[in-house]
């Protein structure tokens, strides 16, 4: 449960992310995704999950309310979402700050 707090916390941020066109909810749902699905790569990794056990954290960790969708869309730029979609690990999520 915590994982998903820290995935929309992700998404919510406190900055814009740097100068450019703002982001949109689909570009920050996108950014969402990507990182459930890193997040998976790793539990994946590190544990020896079913395929229905794997597909259900990554449902868990998609999970995200509309209003954390807005407050990424107003706060976050399209440098952001580039940013984060080209992340090869959700550990390195700070980088585009």
């Amino acid at each position: 449960m915590s994982t998903r707090f820290a995935l929309m916390g992700i998404l919510r941020g406190c900055n814009a992310g740097g100068d450019g066109e703002a982001a949109s909810k689909e570009d920050c749902l996108r950014v969402q995704q990507h990182m459930a699905k890193l997040r998976v790569a790793s539990v994946k990794k590190n544990s020896k999950l079913s395929a229905a056990e794997l597909a259900k954290h990554q449902a868990n960790f998609a999970v995200t309310s509309d209003a954390a969708l807005e407050a990424c869309a107003e706060e976050r730029s399209e440098r952001w979402v580039g940013c984060m979609l080209d992340l090869k690990s959700s550990q390195n999520a700070k980088d585009c700050e």
